[in-house]
């Protein structure tokens, strides 16, 4: 008998499969923000509409940062935006740790706990000093 996965490892694994979706050759990043065990927002890191993305044109670096994609956690919220999904008591699930801006940018849309998978560079940005925070394996 195979043995159930939990809801964190089950919308983690949406995550990481979907993050093959990504337009980022450096780091396939996928997020799926989760409500009351429904996804209600999903997105992954790639290029401003209607301009190049990054496999089409390499990445446009600054400070070793490709400042042509739009992030994973960026996306997902303008997603639920756009279609007046509010955020308040969500929860995201993020292939990497979201970076100092997507954290803040999480705060203030009032997800109240993130689930990562990979370590992102470091941040000068602690987000679990605001919400909950927790790595999986």
């Amino acid at each position: 008998m195979n043995k159930r996965i939990s809801k964190q490892e089950y919308f983690m694994k949406l995550a990481s499969i979907s993050a093959e979706r990504s337009t980022c050759p450096r780091a396939s990043v996928w997020v799926v923000v989760v409500k009351d065990d429904v996804v209600i927002a999903t997105w992954y890191n790639w290029a401003c509409r209607w301009e190049d993305s990054c496999l089409d044109d390499w990445c446009l670096l600054e400070h070793w940062h490709c400042v042509r994609s739009v992030h994973a956690e960026m996306n997902s919220i303008i997603n639920a935006a756009r279609v007046w999904v509010p955020l308040k008591w969500a929860e995201l699930y993020c292939t990497h740790k979201p970076c100092s801006i997507c954290s803040r940018i999480i705060i203030n849309s009032w997800i109240k706990k993130v689930y990562y998978k990979k370590n992102y560079r470091t941040q000068n940005f602690n987000i679990w000093n605001y919400i909950e925070v927790e790595k999986l394996i």
